[in-house]
Protein backbone atom coordinates (compact mmCIF):
# COMPACT_ATOMS: atom_id res chain seq x y z
CA UNK A 1 0.00 0.00 0.00
CA UNK A 2 2.73 2.47 0.93
CA UNK A 3 4.69 3.89 -1.96
CA UNK A 4 3.39 5.54 -5.03
CA UNK A 5 3.94 5.67 -8.75
CA UNK A 6 5.39 2.18 -9.24
CA UNK A 7 4.99 0.99 -12.82
CA UNK A 8 6.17 -1.99 -14.83
CA UNK A 9 7.61 -2.26 -18.29
CA UNK A 10 8.62 -5.27 -20.39
CA UNK A 11 11.92 -7.07 -19.71
CA UNK A 12 13.48 -5.75 -22.94
CA UNK A 13 12.57 -2.15 -22.19
CA UNK A 14 15.49 0.31 -22.08
CA UNK A 15 13.98 1.89 -18.98
CA UNK A 16 16.05 1.54 -15.81
CA UNK A 17 15.55 2.71 -12.23
CA UNK A 18 17.66 5.63 -10.99
CA UNK A 19 17.91 7.24 -7.57
CA UNK A 20 16.84 10.88 -7.54
CA UNK A 21 18.14 13.19 -4.81
CA UNK A 22 15.72 15.95 -3.78
CA UNK A 23 15.77 19.04 -1.63
CA UNK A 24 14.90 18.29 2.01
CA UNK A 25 11.19 17.50 2.51
CA UNK A 26 10.41 17.79 -1.21
CA UNK A 27 10.04 14.08 -1.99
CA UNK A 28 6.23 14.06 -2.15
CA UNK A 29 6.08 17.29 -4.17
CA UNK A 30 8.63 15.97 -6.66
CA UNK A 31 6.70 12.68 -6.94
CA UNK A 32 3.51 14.59 -7.72
CA UNK A 33 5.22 16.69 -10.37
CA UNK A 34 6.82 13.62 -11.97
CA UNK A 35 3.38 11.97 -12.08
CA UNK A 36 1.91 15.02 -13.80
CA UNK A 37 4.70 14.78 -16.41
CA UNK A 38 3.95 11.09 -16.96
CA UNK A 39 7.32 9.97 -15.61
CA UNK A 40 7.34 6.62 -13.85
CA UNK A 41 8.55 6.93 -10.26
CA UNK A 42 8.54 5.14 -6.93
CA UNK A 43 8.48 6.93 -3.59
CA UNK A 44 8.63 4.39 -0.75
CA UNK A 45 6.74 5.65 2.29
CA UNK A 46 6.31 4.44 5.86
CA UNK A 47 3.97 5.26 8.74
CA UNK A 48 5.26 6.33 12.12
CA UNK A 49 4.00 8.10 15.22
CA UNK A 50 5.39 11.57 15.79
CA UNK A 51 5.15 13.43 19.04
CA UNK A 52 4.51 17.14 19.18
CA UNK A 53 4.56 19.03 22.46
CA UNK A 54 0.82 18.53 22.99
CA UNK A 55 -0.09 15.30 21.11
CA UNK A 56 0.89 12.21 19.18
CA UNK A 57 0.02 11.87 15.50
CA UNK A 58 0.56 9.22 12.85
CA UNK A 59 2.47 10.60 9.88
CA UNK A 60 3.50 9.18 6.53
CA UNK A 61 7.13 9.91 5.70
CA UNK A 62 9.54 9.00 2.91
CA UNK A 63 11.33 5.77 3.80
CA UNK A 64 14.59 7.23 2.47
CA UNK A 65 14.64 10.98 3.19
CA UNK A 66 15.71 13.09 0.18
CA UNK A 67 15.42 10.14 -2.23
CA UNK A 68 12.92 8.71 -4.64
CA UNK A 69 13.35 6.54 -7.70
CA UNK A 70 12.58 7.29 -11.35
CA UNK A 71 12.34 4.84 -14.21
CA UNK A 72 13.62 6.29 -17.43
CA UNK A 73 15.76 5.82 -20.49
CA UNK A 74 18.87 7.78 -19.57
CA UNK A 75 19.62 8.30 -23.29
CA UNK A 76 16.28 10.05 -23.89
CA UNK A 77 17.44 13.66 -23.55
CA UNK A 78 13.89 15.06 -23.31
CA UNK A 79 12.91 12.73 -20.48
CA UNK A 80 16.25 13.16 -18.70
CA UNK A 81 16.03 16.96 -18.76
CA UNK A 82 12.34 16.87 -17.78
CA UNK A 83 13.34 14.98 -14.63
CA UNK A 84 16.24 17.29 -13.80
CA UNK A 85 14.14 20.43 -14.38
CA UNK A 86 11.48 19.31 -11.93
CA UNK A 87 11.35 21.80 -9.04
CA UNK A 88 12.83 20.24 -5.91
CA UNK A 89 15.15 17.88 -7.78
CA UNK A 90 18.83 18.29 -6.97
CA UNK A 91 20.38 15.56 -9.14
CA UNK A 92 20.40 11.92 -10.15
CA UNK A 93 22.72 9.91 -7.92
CA UNK A 94 26.13 9.30 -9.44
CA UNK A 95 28.86 6.81 -8.70
CA UNK A 96 32.39 7.62 -9.87
CA UNK A 97 31.01 10.58 -11.83
CA UNK A 98 28.44 8.53 -13.79
CA UNK A 99 24.71 8.26 -13.27
CA UNK A 100 24.23 4.67 -12.09
CA UNK A 101 21.08 2.57 -12.32
CA UNK A 102 19.57 0.91 -9.27
CA UNK A 103 19.18 -2.86 -9.82
CA UNK A 104 15.55 -3.82 -10.48
CA UNK A 105 15.80 -6.43 -7.70
CA UNK A 106 16.54 -3.76 -5.08
CA UNK A 107 13.54 -1.66 -6.14
CA UNK A 108 11.36 -4.76 -6.23
CA UNK A 109 12.47 -5.79 -2.72
CA UNK A 110 11.65 -2.37 -1.27
CA UNK A 111 8.32 -2.30 -3.12
CA UNK A 112 7.38 -5.76 -1.82
CA UNK A 113 8.20 -4.73 1.75
CA UNK A 114 6.11 -1.55 1.43
CA UNK A 115 3.14 -3.52 0.08
CA UNK A 116 3.44 -6.46 2.52
CA UNK A 117 1.47 -4.98 5.45
CA UNK A 118 4.22 -6.28 7.73
CA UNK A 119 5.84 -3.78 10.11
CA UNK A 120 8.87 -2.09 8.53
CA UNK A 121 10.96 0.99 9.09
CA UNK A 122 14.21 2.64 8.00
CA UNK A 123 17.34 0.92 9.23
CA UNK A 124 21.01 1.94 9.29
CA UNK A 125 22.78 0.92 6.10
CA UNK A 126 23.73 -2.74 6.29
CA UNK A 127 25.45 -4.95 3.76
CA UNK A 128 27.04 -7.68 5.80
CA UNK A 129 26.03 -10.30 8.30
CA UNK A 130 24.07 -13.51 8.14
CA UNK A 131 22.11 -13.73 4.91
CA UNK A 132 18.69 -15.34 4.91
CA UNK A 133 15.78 -15.97 2.59
CA UNK A 134 12.17 -15.59 3.63
CA UNK A 135 10.49 -18.92 2.84
CA UNK A 136 6.85 -18.19 3.80
CA UNK A 137 4.39 -15.35 3.74
CA UNK A 138 3.97 -12.29 1.51
CA UNK A 139 7.74 -11.78 1.23
CA UNK A 140 8.55 -15.36 0.22
CA UNK A 141 11.78 -15.40 -1.80
CA UNK A 142 13.07 -12.08 -0.50
CA UNK A 143 16.71 -12.19 0.58
CA UNK A 144 18.47 -9.96 3.06
CA UNK A 145 20.45 -9.86 6.28
CA UNK A 146 18.91 -10.97 9.55
CA UNK A 147 19.24 -8.97 12.76
CA UNK A 148 17.58 -9.29 16.12
CA UNK A 149 16.54 -6.06 17.82
CA UNK A 150 14.48 -5.68 20.97
CA UNK A 151 13.32 -9.30 20.81
CA UNK A 152 12.16 -9.04 17.17
CA UNK A 153 13.68 -10.65 14.12
CA UNK A 154 14.16 -8.32 11.19
CA UNK A 155 15.29 -8.87 7.64
CA UNK A 156 17.26 -5.92 6.32
CA UNK A 157 17.30 -5.03 2.61
CA UNK A 158 19.70 -2.38 1.31
CA UNK A 159 19.74 -0.02 -1.67
CA UNK A 160 23.46 0.23 -2.33
CA UNK A 161 23.63 3.30 -4.54
CA UNK A 162 22.09 5.51 -1.82
CA UNK A 163 23.50 3.52 1.12
CA UNK A 164 20.11 3.18 2.83
CA UNK A 165 18.31 0.14 4.25
CA UNK A 166 14.86 -0.93 5.34
CA UNK A 167 14.07 -3.58 7.96
CA UNK A 168 10.92 -5.68 8.01
CA UNK A 169 9.81 -7.63 11.08
CA UNK A 170 9.36 -11.35 10.41
CA UNK A 171 8.96 -14.58 12.30
CA UNK A 172 12.21 -16.55 12.68
CA UNK A 173 10.22 -19.61 11.56
CA UNK A 174 9.87 -17.99 8.12
CA UNK A 175 13.64 -17.69 7.60
CA UNK A 176 16.13 -19.99 5.98
CA UNK A 177 19.88 -19.29 6.21
CA UNK A 178 21.80 -18.87 2.96
CA UNK A 179 25.22 -20.46 3.02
Amino acid sequence: MEGEGYGREGPNCPLRWYALYTRPRHEKKVAGQLASKGIDHFLPLWRTRHRWSDRWKEVVLPLFPNYLFVRLNIDDVRQYTAVLRTPGVVHLVRFNGRVEAVPDEEIENVRRICESRLPYDPFPYLQEGRQVEIVRGPLKGLRGWVVQREGEWKVVVSVYIIMRSVAVTVSPMDLQPLW
